[in-house]
């Protein structure tokens, strides 16, 4: 599953907007709207915070990143 879809799916069951989710991370809502497009990826920095709002394990956030990251 990707990063994209996992984001989705947590903020559907935690009843939570992308609005909602930047307050408790601590960035801003326009980040929040990137992530879920794929335009760009949370910071290893934001990834704790992400994993314990959204109730979704850091191991599972970061294989959908890598999932979802080109490889160079």
């Amino acid at each position: 599953m990707t990063f994209r879809d996992t984001l989705r799916g947590a903020l559907e069951n935690k009843n939570m907007t992308g609005r909602d989710l930047a307050g408790r991370v601590g960035v801003a809502p326009s980040t929040v709207s990137r992530w879920l497009s794929g335009q760009e990826f949370p910071r290893s920095t934001v990834l704790p915070k992400l994993a314990k709002a959204t109730g979704v394990p850091l191991n599972d956030i970061a294989v959908g990143i890598a999932a979802e990251r080109p490889v160079r």
